[in-house]
């Protein structure tokens, strides 16, 4: 059962929540679990086009304006590295087995239930730096450190975890399903601060307590019987629930109520079971005893307050030793957890999308990307080492998890042909990392490097991945390259036309554009946005009723989150793309049903004469992204003519 239905629970006995009005106050928002309710639970369709990263990314923006408008100050915490014991293993497995039959019933229309976008994570990650939002992630799971960090600051969390309701927070927990974020309201009372607030609903464990009559310290046990009642032998959760239902959370309360204390309870549950049983059942007890436990080393503040790292994540790992950079990177979420998994546990979860099954993996295509990634992290650094650990992959066929063992590749066709590893990667200077990760995204950077040059730096890394995608997709085509170029010029119109760029404090855009490829004059991005919306119209047959485009869209976001891995394992020596803009899961199946519609021969025409009528500027970006894809992908090359200062 879990404690899922600990929530339902305590709607049922609805004095437990306390309407409250927050304002005024620092709050320590659980990530993990804001990113699952914005994306999942509220009103973001993300259906079956793969994500839809812009409206994602604007409901977020909104989400934190409204919070700093109450004068809540917000610090978001998000968990860290898997634990890799055995038995969180097998979790792992089941519910990556549970995603991936999800995920097949959503493709065929059977649920209204959705699955979470792969790039979510990066659109979140972005709207807290850009709207200076601080945040930090976790050694392991967050939650218990969360808890440490409001109580040491005497300030609410703001969550859905259902763990939170088992655990003392001095300030109280908001669950994020009660907060009316969208709701400002005015109070009548006078405050320097200012008058308004958002409603919310408040809880505390003490009114838990008191209404289930248990004692606050044996609380973590019935966490504990809630979230294992698999392991624990019938005679045990016999004495749990007085012979009744294992799942009755009222009953396991009443049972726990005759205690004073933790260890008597513990005691008194231990004595029902078997003798050989209880030396192994008591220490699972523990151990999950201490995750609903607050943290008191509160290693967190420091970090926020002081940008300071107390502890370090403790990397399970015989042969190597990570930098001092990676952690500082981890930290501050610029390295990926799963980069830190790989080291530890030598164990990934591939990603789960919305696909035909009857296909392969759209994983498969990024596996080349992967294994030069665990060549980064598994190489040897000693040459004592006989022999390194395979990474297990867990995938799919079909709708049936599979874990295959995968190699790390240590060479390929680069200065040296040596994988670069991350052990010693501060040595290398940014231009050769660049070239690194170009070779493995099989950019020709000898024939076509002045080419990429002077494509605008925002759009640098995601067009090389366009030409991966291309070059090694069976299915992908120019025509799903130039929908997508279309659809990333129109989310920067989108940006532009509501101010949205980064600029500098001179005003000029935080990206290197050396031929003014996204200086638009201002009238060009409401044109283009009108052009589009008067094109997307019923006429136009739209791709997400045909597998082949859903599918080859997925693949593109399996290349494009192993680059992002690759670029961050590499100091990030490429500019981050900005997610929002490079895929909008309708937008761009609408894009793509106009342009299969045409002939070969008007489908350019129709692009220069309709489409971009007006907006030379973005016609000339067009030219040029469509034309660095054309010169690596068709032997019909086709190089567009450059702009006047190209020449």
């Amino acid at each position: 059962m879990g404690l899922q239905k600990l929530p339902p629970l305590i709607r049922q006995h609805q004095h437990l929540l306390q309407n409250h009005l927050l304002h005024n106050i620092r709050v320590i928002i659980d990530g993990y679990n804001l990113l699952t309710h914005l994306c999942l639970r509220e009103d973001v369709q993300h259906g079956r086009c793969g994500g839809e990263y812009g409206t994602f990314a604007r409901k977020c923006q909104s989400f934190f304006t409204n919070l700093k408008a109450c004068n809540i100050w917000c610090f978001v915490v998000f968990s860290g590295a898997s634990d890799s014991s055995d038995e969180k293993c097998n979790t792992n497995v089941d519910s990556h087995q549970r995603r991936i039959q999800l995920a097949d019933r959503i493709a065929q229309g059977y649920t209204d239930q959705s699955i979470m976008p792969v790039l979510a994570m990066e659109v979140l990650k972005k709207v807290l730096a850009d709207l200076n939002i601080p945040y930090v992630i976790s050694d392991f799971k967050a939650g218990n450190e969360i808890v440490g960090l409001a109580n040491s600051w005497i300030c609410p969390i703001l969550g859905k975890d259902p763990c939170y309701f088992l655990m003392d927070v001095k300030a109280g927990f908001l669950p994020l399903d009660a907060l009316k974020w969208r709701n400002i309201q005015i109070r009548d009372i006078p405050d320097p601060h200012g008058k308004t607030a958002l409603p919310c609903s408040r809880y505390f464990l003490s009114k838990f307590c008191m209404h289930f009559k248990v004692d606050k310290s044996v609380i973590p046990l019935l966490g504990f019987l809630l979230n294992n009642n698999d392991i624990i032998p019938q005679q045990g959760m016999s004495y749990a629930t007085q012979n009744g239902n294992k799942n009755d959370i009222s009953r396991i309360c009443e049972r726990l109520a005759a205690h004073k204390s933790l260890p008597e309870a513990m005691m008194k549950l231990l004595g029902y079971l078997p003798m050989d049983q209880r030396i192994k059942i008591q220490e699972n007890i523990q151990q999950g005893i201490k995750s609903l436990q607050p943290s008191t080393a509160c290693n967190l503040a420091a970090y926020f307050t002081e940008k300071r790292l107390t502890s370090h994540p403790k990397i399970s790992s015989e042969t190597c030793f990570l930098p001092s950079w990676c952690y500082d990177s981890f930290r501050a979420g610029l390295l990926p957890n799963s980069i830190i998994n790989v080291i530890r546990s030598r164990q990934v979860f591939t990603l789960v999308q919305i696909d035909d099954q009857s296909f392969p993996s759209s994983n498969d295509i990024a596996l080349p990307l992967r294994c030069i990634l665990y060549g980064m992290l598994l190489l040897p650094c000693s040459s004592e080492v006989e022999q390194i650990p395979t990474v297990m992959e867990y995938d799919r066929v079909g709708s049936k998890i599979t874990c295959d063992k995968v190699a790390p590749l240590y060479e390929i066709p680069n200065e040296s042909g040596q994988v670069l590893q991350i052990w010693n990667i501060e040595k290398f200077p940014a231009p050769r990392r660049r070239r690194f990760l170009l070779a493995a995204l099989e950019v020709d950077t000898i024939n076509y490097g002045r080419m990429l040059a002077v494509i605008p730096s925002i759009f640098q890394l995601p067009i090389c991945v366009v030409v991966y995608w291309i070059t090694n997709s069976l299915l992908a085509s120019m025509t799903h390259a130039r929908a997508l170029l279309v659809c990333w010029i129109l989310g920067y119109a989108k940006q532009k036309s509501s101010q949205q760029v980064p600029h500098h404090e001179d005003g000029h855009n935080c990206t290197d554009d050396p031929l003014g490829l996204i200086d638009w004059q201002i009238s060009e991005a409401p044109a283009l946005l009108d052009k589009f919306t008067e094109y997307i119209q019923p006429t136009f047959t739209s791709s997400l009723e045909e597998t082949d485009p859903i599918y080859c869209f997925s693949q593109l976001q399996s290349c494009m989150k192993t680059t992002l891995q690759l670029n961050a394992a590499l100091q990030h020596s490429f500019m981050a793309p900005d997610i929002s803009v490079f895929y909008n899961g309708k937008q761009v199946h609408d894009m793509y049903g106009i342009l299969d519609s045409l002939s070969d021969e008007y489908r350019n025409e129709w692009l220069e004469t309709h489409l971009f009528d007006g907006a030379p500027t973005a016609n000339a970006l067009y030219k040029i992204l469509s034309g660095f894809i054309q010169v690596h992908t068709s032997a019909d090359i086709f190089v567009p003519d450059a702009p006047t200062e190209m020449s």
